[in-house]
């Protein structure tokens, strides 16, 4: 084949694939792949079918900016990454973020973390910007890339967690036809397919649209553990000739699986100190493959939807209107799963009794989200100035209707976890009211039915500025109003009650209002290097409660919302055209009115003053040469109490030392083109465990490296990959809550798949 064949060639495919230009990639599409040729030569085009660099994200202040002139600090995910890392939902994203806390719970909830503080529920995630609650685990099928914003996002998005959020960015329809169909099979009798395909639908290619769709089927490593997942997310996008969009995105989610929330730590009363000498607690001595999981029957049947609507307009080249409406519908029917020795402790001795909390019911959420932004420039002073005004408003309705909880004494029921006979503990306990009527199995033992409502509203107005005095410098200033409201009501009856008439109570919290600043400079030292510091306000909305001593059977004391500042500082450049990005940062992120669960009362919280993260960060990731991809990310941190009752404690949830360091190679000539080798190392070094009483735990959630390995060969439409997971079987524990009752959990062991991908 001559240069000329085989410049036509690479063209054609990269018009399939979506080309890229030096200023960098479009989503889903390789950033290397761009043609060089000396004048008057013509070239082979270097093709890889990976991209582990994106350029401009819109997350960090809702408008289009380059990575490197946004003051904070944020990582880009993009949808060849977390295909190449092998992530499957958003618990995953420690893989790649090494200041983060694994997660697995297998509760069917989100749960991130930034810097050594939890988010979860209401400040899991966000989606496109809008909040969407982190009660189900979803599959990331739909989403092109995942942007990471690192400190104070409240000025942006109102209230949210005191170190970050996650904004998914789903796939868009694309005006050149393009995509790929996948299908996946490995260990644990593990089947997955995908199919993505995008292009125009008119002549014209005004109307464009996207269909994106997968399937998931698999066992597991551990007992009575499975996973189905099915996704089905459409989109149309029409663009008008006066430079108005309208886009109309759809996603439907239904996920079927076993449930578990895991396994509190065990305990040696016998031993000297009994309970209050750290050294009688243990992680429960069960097999690796039965670590937190549930009875056989423990399931969850979630349905999640969700649909957006977007109209945008372009007034001319500078100024832009836009309209975001999001719906989205939760329902899961039913939830039912068990906890083992929940609220307190296993017996260390293997022969005790175990004591059970079953749980059922049904979750029916829904919310209602818009917003209005209006963003542009103005000349002033001799330079352009970037203006942003926006409003937004939700309405979130949780309803649990009904569900039942009870505990179970081993005394009872003989139940041993270290010899589980499952029989003693039928299903019909925890699928039926009867059983926690007067007389039925939980009657003697405290259970509970009720039904649960809460609405909740949150509105905000922002204001944006990005001033530009002089040529090397930019400034940019947030300031934002928000308010929230929340009401819940509970209809209740205990054993002891009959079930109908419900005595019912209502909560009407306190309205949250804040204004939150924000600020940031960003200096360029050279054409590709900045320097940028930046300083913003945290507002997290609290529904909590502390136990009243004074009215023990009350609702307790009102904590009110908990608030944050992020000192932040660093550098940030690219290299080789712009293929490569990278960043170093210190940071300095403060809470104030922090509070965990109690552990004397798990049903409330309980106040523990200030906590405090410190660190430096490390980000590279993009195409180093052609063929080679890498991807890093390295903090070293401190998070820990800083005033109140425990100050001095350490946060479970950062580690002292993380790296996250992914690499992809693919030759690039002779007989072998295309075939490509690549893989992952997790290393964290985490810090003792210790309870907010101060008790160090030693022997918990310790050291762990984990290694992903991957082989692959490209054709010009195929992709052949086998890939190993935890390649070397190393095995490690995570928290879920600061306290020994609550949720420990297991990673999963080595995975072996095999993939096929065709390429349209």
């Amino acid at each position: 084949m001559n240069n000329s064949s085989r410049l036509a060639q690479a063209v054609r495919r990269a018009l399939l694939l979506g080309a890229v230009s030096s200023a960098g990639a479009r989503p889903g599409v390789a950033a290397d792949q761009t043609v060089t040729a000396p004048q008057g030569e013509l070239q082979e085009i270097v093709i890889t079918g990976q991209q582990f660099n994106y350029g401009e994200l819109q997350s960090a202040n809702k408008m289009p900016m380059s990575v490197v002139d946004t003051p904070q600090t944020v990582q880009i995910i993009t949808s060849d990454m977390i295909n190449f890392a092998n992530l499957t939902n958003f618990n995953d994203m420690y893989k790649l973020d090494a200041g983060a806390q694994p997660s697995y719970s297998r509760a069917g909830i989100t749960h991130t973390y930034f810097r050594g503080f939890a988010n979860d529920f209401e400040d899991a995630l966000r989606v496109d910007g809008f909040r969407q609650l982190g009660s189900v685990v979803q599959d990331l099928a739909p989403y092109d890339r995942v942007e990471i914003i690192k400190g104070s996002v409240a000025t942006t998005y109102g209230q949210s967690g005191t170190a970050g959020t996650i904004n998914a960015v789903t796939k868009q329809p694309q005006p050149n036809f393009g995509g790929s169909a996948s299908v996946e099979a490995g260990q644990w009798n593990h089947y997955r397919a995908d199919f993505d395909i995008y292009g125009p639908l008119t002549e014209d290619r005004q109307l464009t649209g996207r269909m994106v769709a997968a399937y998931l089927d698999e066992d597991s490593s551990f007992q009575y553990w499975y996973t189905k997942h099915i996704v089905l997310a459409p989109s149309l996008k029409y663009a008008f000739p006066d430079d108005t969009s309208v886009l109309l995105q759809v996603q439907y989610q239904h996920l079927d699986s076993s449930a578990s929330v895991g396994f509190p730590a065990a305990l040696d009363a016998g031993g000297s100190g009994g309970a209050n000498n750290p050294a009688n607690y243990s992680l429960p001595a069960v097999p690796y493959d039965s670590f937190g999981v549930g009875a056989p029957w423990s399931q969850m049947k979630k349905n999640f939807y969700d649909a957006t609507v977007r109209v945008e307009h372009k007034f001319d080249s500078s100024w832009q209107l836009r309209s975001n409406f999001q719906y989205t519908h939760l329902r899961s029917d039913p939830l039912e799963w068990v906890w083992p020795g929940a609220f307190n402790t296993l017996p260390a001795n293997k022969n005790s009794v175990t004591n059970i909390y079953t749980y059922f019911g049904e979750e029916d959420n829904s919310s209602y989200s818009g917003e209005v932004d209006l963003f542009g420039d103005v000349d002033l002073f001799g330079h352009k100035q970037t203006l942003f005004l926006g409003a937004d408003t939700e309405r979130l309705h949780e309803a649990f209707e009904p569900y039942a909880a009870g505990l179970l004494p081993g005394s009872t029921t003989g139940f041993n976890i270290y010899n589980p006979n499952w029989a003693l503990i039928p299903q019909s306990a925890t699928g039926s009211y009867s059983a926690f009527a007067p007389g039925g199995i939980y009657g003697p033992n405290g259970g509970t039915v009720k039904d649960y409502k809460r609405l909740h509203d949150n509105t905000g107005v922002t204001a944006q500025a990005i001033l530009r005095p002089f040529d090397p410098l930019t400034v940019n200033l947030g300031l934002r109003w928000s308010r929230s409201t929340e009401i819940a009501s509970t209809r209740c009856c205990s054993y002891a009650a009959h079930l109908e008439p419900y005595p019912a109570y209502t909560d009407y919290y306190p309205p949250q209002d804040a204004t939150t600043f924000q600020g940031g400079v960003v200096y360029a030292l050279t054409k590709s290097v900045n320097a940028y510091a930046t300083w913003g306000q945290t507002f997290d909305v609290r529904d909590d409660f502390a136990f009243d001593s004074a009215n023990p059977t009350g609702n307790g004391k009102f904590l009110g919302p908990d608030k944050g500042v992020t000192y932040e500082a660093g550098l940030k450049g690219e290299l080789n055209s712009k293929r490569v990005y990278w960043a170093a940062d210190v940071f300095n992120t403060a809470r104030t009115n922090v509070d965990q669960p109690d552990p004397l009362h798990p049903q409330f919280m309980i106040q523990v003053g200030q906590q405090r993260a410190r660190g430096a960060e490390l980000e590279f990731q993009g195409n180093v040469r052609p063929g080679l991809d890498v991807y890093l990310s390295a903090t070293a941190m401190t998070n820990e109490y800083t005033a109140g009752p425990y100050a001095g404690i350490v946060s479970p949830f950062g580690p002292k030392f993380g790296v996250s360091a992914y690499g992809s190679y693919q030759i690039q000539g002779g007989d072998l083109r295309g075939l490509g080798f690549g893989g992952g190392v997790v290393h964290q070094h985490r810090p003792k465990f210790q309870l907010l009483d101060g008790m160090v735990f030693p022997q918990f959630f310790g050291d762990f490296t984990t290694v992903d390995l991957r082989t692959f060969y490209d054709t010009e439409h195929w992709r052949f990959e086998l890939s190993a997971s935890n390649a070397f079987n190393d095995r490690f524990f995570s928290p879920t809550y600061v306290w020994l009752g609550g949720q420990l959990a297991v990673n999963p062991p080595r995975q072996i798949l095999g993939k096929l991908t065709r390429r349209f």
